[in-house]
């Protein structure tokens, strides 16, 4: 359906009644190669914009995050805090949107992570985009 350009959201009948589903589909550039970790990453940032209602975010999320994996180039090294890097995610977006980011205290809320860690997160993928070795 998602292929097909039909609208979301999706209804289905499943055994105990109807049910709502959104579907998000996109090639990443390491055809799926990407940890669990990283797949995370992304999949809990995307949620969390869609779930607050920003859609063009949520494409601009996408494109970030392929550009990311490309430059890492196949190397992938371990992901701690998911959390905090799924909020370090939606900041850079919301940055490179020429928008205000929200302020750290509101992602640590949404996302539920350190300060402290969302800031190591924003710096370590600042790294990785720039084509740094990380």
């Amino acid at each position: 359906l998602k292929k097909m350009k039909a609208e979301e959201p999706f209804i289905a009948y499943m055994k105990d009644g109807l049910v709502e589903a959104r579907v998000t589909v996109f090639d990443t550039p390491d055809d799926g190669a990407a940890p669990d970790s990283y797949k995370a990453v992304l999949e809990m940032c995307m949620r969390k914009m869609r779930n607050r209602g920003m859609p063009r975010e949520v494409d601009a999320c996408m494109d970030l995050w392929r550009e990311l994996l490309d430059n890492l180039k196949g190397s992938y090294p371990r992901l701690q805090r998911r959390e905090a890097w799924a909020a370090a995610l939606e900041y850079l977006v919301v940055e490179r949107m020429g928008k205000v980011p929200p302020e750290a205290r509101e992602l640590s809320i949404t996302y539920n992570a350190d300060i402290a860690d969302i800031e190591r997160g924003l710096h370590d993928i600042r790294v990785i985009l720039e084509g740094e070795d990380f």
